[in-house]
């Protein structure tokens, strides 16, 4: 704890890009909701369609899909403006993911999914790199209590060129999804 002018003189003594590295939680979007146009659509659009195949395909699932209509599919992400451009970080837990719990007795766990990292410019796709990363569900109320909070961050130093992908699970933060992506 500290006193308030104390808290002050930090934050005007700390770097920018000390500042600039504060994660932010990643927000969530599925992509049964997303327009064919919007950015997240594009960037995971052959996940999409692989989905939606899927979907369509599995006599279990018993679901039919309108032509225009999307599967369900988890997306986590978050924009950065860059110089012109936007920076979109982006997870989704699609069938190709590793890990996870598989059944409702599991602890909670993360899975290990692809992250994609896009850049667009006025709205349009210009190059999209990939690494790894721990996607975990976004908060509900559904979930037992300690994992309400369950979260992956995201930070951007500019200076760098540096993400670094943090995710919590159960109140704590998971050394093993703790990522450092430089930016190609």
């Amino acid at each position: 704890m500290c006193i308030a002018s104390t808290c002050v003189a930090f934050l005007f003594a700390a770097p920018v890009s000390a500042l600039a590295q504060t994660s932010q939680p990643m927000s969530y979007s599925n992509a049964r909701s997303l327009p064919a146009t919007n950015p997240l659509a594009v960037i995971w659009r052959s996940e999409i369609q692989s989905q939606n195949a899927f979907v369509r395909a599995d006599k279990d699932l018993q679901k039919t899909l309108a032509p225009n209509e999307n599967a369900a599919l988890s997306i986590i992400s978050k924009d950065f403006p860059l110089d012109g451009e936007t920076l979109i970080v982006s997870i989704a837990s699609t069938r190709s993911c590793e890990g996870a719990a598989n059944n409702f007795a599991s602890n909670i766990e993360p899975e290990i999914c692809e992250v994609k990292i896009a850049r667009l410019k006025n709205g349009k796709l210009i190059n999209v790199q990939k690494a790894t990363g721990c996607y975990i569900d976004h908060s509900d109320s559904d979930l037992p209590a300690q994992n309400r909070d369950d979260d992956t961050f995201v930070a951007f130093d500019r200076e760098r060129g540096v993400l670094r992908l943090q995710t919590r699970v159960g109140g704590k933060m998971l050394p093993a999804c703790q990522r450092s992506i430089t930016l190609k």
